[in-house]
């Protein structure tokens, strides 16, 4: 039905509509005037829903306003002071000025009205009635050309009904009834400075209209600066509404109140226990918090509960990550619920609710590490405003044991998810400092998960410390305990270098033998992973790759695919570095994927920049660009500082490969400024190629437009870096690019025995060859062999021969 294709039908008594005259204008709500007016057009019944201050009456007098001025004769009749079902149809008639005849009856007359021509009939807040489902019902069924616009905190459920949800104001709108209701009452012009504080008034208030305007009316006294202040107890603050609005709304206590009093007494409870979860939660943590709050044990008792406070607005159900529902409340309900719980009942709901974190936790825990961990991070990650409500509380309560359960649970990619590291290490660090015999028997767990992050944070002595600590409490047959202590010790061997590596060697030793004596699935797979490291950091690549592959085969045999993902990035940059292009693309794409599967965006960073390295190095110069393009846009400043250091030391090699010196000194510089965070030093090969990009953009650009870039580039952060880096690229015309591919040697050389073959021919021994490609000297014997056997030479002396002749 299009209004604006019908003639005007109108009563003749038509008083524009009969809507009540609103003195404040109405804003934003575009899309939504635009949806539901199509949705009048569209189904003969359609119904608002929201929880209290949301603003539905607001919206159902502007949608019926534009249905008015389109042609359609509107009346509007507001319900809210009816309870009984019987005065509901005397309330309607007296609303349109229907009277009842003696041989009709009023329902009758009221029907013979509504059938004179197409006309919408607005019934503002029918919730409490319980029986306006049945009237609505049959007023349109013997009325074909009335439509029905209802307001209501719960559904109608009749036939042919369409719900709308009325959701909260997005933040612009939200800002802007700020403005415009403070104005009213504070004319001086003061508002426009305080744009920030305005933004966060209107988020901690939830985007409720009534909330905001009821907020601003007290910028009469308070700025919005001091009004935020206030706002720790919002109810509070938005305590003051207008002398002619109704009594349910002169306060959003009183919205929220008037909601409540609709529910009977077991559901009011089943609100007063949803109240004590900080954020979203499952159905099974409801259960686990509710239970008894019906006063039975049945869990079907509990869902239907619950299904009830979604019916009346007071709890929000939306998708969660596995298509479960997750319920939350707004922060303003869940203050009210929270008034609602008495002292006995908040601390019942909040123990059952901290048991249920922590056995959740516990119960996630092996998990992170196996098939179902992206799932089970996702999972935990949707939790963690509870996990951390749960922490306090225990924190709060002296619940130790319960405390350093919980901290110790949390692996530390839970921490990368959700609160970040340094929220993680504060809870550590308070677990930590209890020693009682509580937490005892955890202790061990406790300071190894602590180690963990402060080495992530990058402080190596502290992990240390930590980690022997936890070697120290563990117990001799705590063997898990023991091998991860003995790993995170290797790490900080193998950082520092030097005499240091033995060290490593040692502890990496003691740490297998724990693993393969735990009997876990998977247990092998970090000290590997570690042993591999420290192969690398000796200098011994071959070693090296031979322990990752290992690695990367028992990971994907325990379903570890994070394992998996770690080892086999290792792997492409190890193929890459040695100038094998097609097996460290080949690997590196394989492990991009494996990282997004389990959902570690670190490494999906480190394996897309490889892959655009490769691509780059084989010339493939548009799909590397493709690729590094994509790498920004997907992983770019969503994970930390130094994932963007990946992404720019990428950017920075393609742009230079392609010409752009200017841009690859920028990017290179912040990659200098960013880099401290890198774990690993640069191996030799990267920091030979680095050196050779920055000299020919030096000769390039000249010192002085070499100096601009760099010092511009150094100045900036690392995602503004990486942005303009991005831009450089994707401005680049390849078309334009003059490429002069080099002519392919008949002997078919790798990048490594091209490097050994210039060596030798410099008189270089197999040791001093070694020395100074970093490898060992078997690994450069190899290479020797491998050069005289394609270039069919018998001595060093041959080799020099041929490669000055044929300019090799």
């Amino acid at each position: 039905m299009k209004t604006s294709d019908r003639p005007p039908t109108r009563y003749a008594d038509d008083a524009t509509g009969r809507l009540p005259a609103q003195v404040s204008t109405f804003i934003g709500r575009s899309r939504e005037l635009a949806d539901v007016e199509t949705l009048v057009g569209q189904s003969r019944l359609v119904t608002l829903t929201g929880p209290g201050g949301s603003g539905k009456t607001r919206l159902a007098i502007a949608v019926a306003a534009r249905l008015h001025d389109a042609g359609l004769a509107v009346d509007f009749v507001e319900l809210a002071p009816i309870t009984d079902d019987s005065l509901a149809v005397g309330a309607i008639a007296a609303a349109l000025g229907v009277r009842e005849a003696p041989d009709e009856s009023l329902l009758d007359a009221l029907i013979r009205r509504a059938q004179n021509g197409e006309s919408v009939l607005l019934l503002d807040n029918l919730e409490q009635i319980a029986g306006i489902g049945e009237l609505v019902s049959e007023l349109l069924s013997r009325s074909p050309g009335l439509r029905v616009l209802a307001t209501s905190r719960i559904p109608l459920h009749v036939r042919g009904e369409r719900e709308y949800p009325v959701e909260p104001l997005p933040e612009a709108d939200a800002v802007t009834l700020f403005a415009d209701r403070a104005s009213a009452v504070r004319p001086d012009g003061a508002l426009s400075a305080a744009q920030p504080a305005i933004a966060a008034i209107c988020a901690r208030l939830d985007g409720l209209p009534l909330a905001i305007e009821l907020a601003a009316a007290r910028t009469r006294v308070f700025g919005p600066e001091a009004l935020l202040a206030r706002l720790d107890r919002r109810l509070a603050v938005t305590v003051d509404g207008s002398a002619d609005a109704p009594v349910r709304q002169r306060t959003l206590r009183s919205a929220i109140a008037w909601s409540v009093e609709l529910l009977d007494e077991p559901e009011r409870r089943l609100f007063a226990a949803a109240a004590t979860f900080a954020g979203s939660f499952g159905l099974e943590a409801f259960e686990a918090v509710a239970s008894d709050a019906t006063g039975q044990e049945s869990t079907t008792e509990i869902e239907t509960g619950l299904q009830q406070l979604v019916e009346h607005n007071l709890v929000r159900a939306t998708p969660g990550p596995h298509g479960e529902p997750r319920f939350r409340l707004l922060e303003t309900i869940r203050e009210f619920g929270l008034e609602q719980q008495s002292a006995g009942e908040r601390a019942v709901f909040r123990d059952r609710h901290l048991r249920y974190y922590v056995e959740l936790a516990e119960r996630s825990e092996k998990e992170l590490r196996g098939p179902n961990q992206a799932a089970t991070l996702r999972r935990l990650t949707a939790d963690q405003a509870d996990i951390r409500a749960a922490l306090a509380w225990a924190l709060e309560t002296g619940r130790d044991e319960l405390l350093v359960r919980l901290a110790a649970a949390l692996r530390r990619r839970f921490w990368f998810e959700a609160g970040g590291l340094a929220e993680g290490k504060r809870w550590l660090d308070a677990a930590v400092a209890l020693d009682g015999a509580d937490a005892a028997p955890y202790r061990a767990k406790v300071l190894q998960r602590a180690a963990w992050i402060v080495w992530e944070m990058g402080d190596g002595e502290r992990a240390a410390a930590l980690f022997e600590a936890s070697l120290a409490a563990a117990a001799v047959d705590d063997h898990l305990s023991r091998f991860e202590a003995a790993i995170g010790l290797s790490y900080r061997a193998i950082q520092a270098g030097g005499s240091r590596l033995d060290e490593a060697t040692a502890k990496l030793a003691q740490a297998i033998e724990h693993a393969r004596r735990s009997g876990s699935p998977g247990a092998l797979v970090e000290p590997l992973i570690a042993r591999a490291h420290l192969a690398e950091a000796s200098g011994d690549r071959e070693q090296a790759a031979a322990y990752f592959e290992e690695a990367r085969a028992a990971a994907l045999a325990a379903g570890d695919i994070w394992a998996a993902a770690e080892a086999s990035v290792v792997l492409g940059g190890i193929a890459l570095g040695a100038g094998d292009l097609t097996r460290a693309l080949s690997v590196l794409e394989e492990c991009a994927r494996l990282a997004a599967e389990s959902g570690d965006l670190g490494i999906v960073a480190e394996a897309m920049t490889g892959v655009t390295v490769a691509l780059t190095r084989l010339g493939r110069l548009a799909p590397a660009r493709e690729q590094l393009l994509a790498a920004v846009d997907e992983v770019g400043g969503r994970v930390n500082p130094v994932t963007d250091v990946f992404l720019l030391e990428a950017a920075g090699y393609w742009l230079a490969t392609v010409g752009a010196h200017a841009a690859s000194a920028e990017a290179w510089a912040a990659v200098e400024r960013h880099g401290a965070g890198h774990r690993w030093p640069e191996s030799p090969d990267e920091e030979r190629a680095r050196r050779h990009l920055l000299t020919t953009a030096r000769d390039e650009l000249g010192p002085i437009a070499f100096e601009l870039a760099w010092t511009s580039g150094k100045a900036r952060t690392a995602q503004s870096a990486l942005a303009a880096a991005r831009n450089a690229a994707e401005a680049v015309d390849l078309d334009q690019i003059v490429t002069r591919p080099k002519a392919k040697s008949r002997f078919d050389l790798t990048a490594r025995e091209q490097e050994v073959l210039a060596l030798v021919t410099a008189g270089m021994t197999d040791g001093e060859i070694a020395e100074s490609l970093f490898i060992s000297k078997k690994t450069a014997s190899v290479h020797v062999a491998n050069v005289k056997a394609k270039l069919g030479a018998s001595t060093r002396v041959e080799i020099a021969t041929i490669a000055l002749r044929d300019e090799l």
